[in-house]
């Protein structure tokens, strides 16, 4: 699938290569937003009503190596994305690599509930624990109160779904996997898709990034492709609809929106 999407757009292997809104700018993929093997899987993550929210991406030869969160609201504590009293936020990304080599996905556990500071450097790999391909994690990650980052080793086919608040970032193994650094010796390509429940919190991020975001120049869905999404229930509620026109408050700390 990497080698055909590459082919198609006239990439080379080592070339960069990303696209947001797989729908409308890489449609060859947009059949596994509906695939039951993955919906399955993040049903089993965040409960039933699973929706698409229109994020997804294909990205080729691209790490962001930074320690970063997806969500709406990045900074901890401050916006609606923190605030669960009246519905829980479960909006989650289902990320499959389709090639990698030496590739690792960086994550600090608990950071999606607790306001952990970031590791001061990346680079660190003695600062991690790491799970290997094909492994469960068999260190304990609060020994002593103490919560440290966690690499899982990615291989092709592999699909990581995350609550898009933790803090993570890309990563690439040096020999043997001791150190980390910073540039790419093999090919990595990933597919990226987005869900949330059929709730606020979901319909916030939806807006966030077809609305605020027009640096990743998101568009409307097709027609027939909002017809797909109902005829597999992960249509989300007001998906036309910009939440912030209604409701400007609940864009309090997204960078583009003005404070209310």
């Amino acid at each position: 699938m990497a080698t055909l999407i590459k082919a198609g757009y006239g990439v080379s292997e080592m070339e960069l290569f990303t696209r947001a809104d797989i729908v409308n700018q890489v449609p060859e993929l947009a059949s596994y937003i509906t695939d039951p093997r993955i919906v399955e899987r993040v049903r089993t993550c965040i409960g039933d009503d699973v929706r698409f929210v229109q994020q997804s991406d294909f990205h080729a030869n691209y790490v962001a190596h930074e320690w970063h969160r997806d969500s709406a609201n990045r900074e901890f504590g401050i916006g609606c994305d923190w605030r669960e009293d009246h519905e829980p936020y479960r909006v989650a990304k289902a990320m499959m690599y389709l090639e990698a080599k030496d590739i690792a996905f960086a994550i600090i556990p608990c950071s999606h509930r607790l306001n952990i500071p970031e590791t001061s450097d990346w680079r660190e790999i003695a600062t991690y624990d790491v799970l290997p391909s094909g492994n469960v994690l068999d260190v304990p990650l609060y020994e002593d109160g103490n919560i440290r980052p966690v690499l899982v080793e990615g291989t092709p086919g592999d699909l990581l779904i995350f609550d898009i608040r933790l803090l993570h970032g890309g990563r690439i193994f040096g020999a043997s996997h001791e150190f980390l650094q910073g540039a790419l010796e093999h090919p990595k390509s990933q597919m990226a898709i987005v869900y949330g429940a059929n709730n606020e919190h979901s319909r916030r991020f939806h807006s966030y990034t077809r609305f605020v975001r027009q640096d990743m120049g998101y568009a409307d869905l097709p027609d027939h492709y909002l017809e797909i999404l109902n005829s597999k229930d992960l249509l989300l509620d007001g998906m036309t609809e910009n939440i912030f026109d209604r409701a400007p408050s609940l864009g309090e700390g997204i960078l583009g929106l003005p404070s209310q």
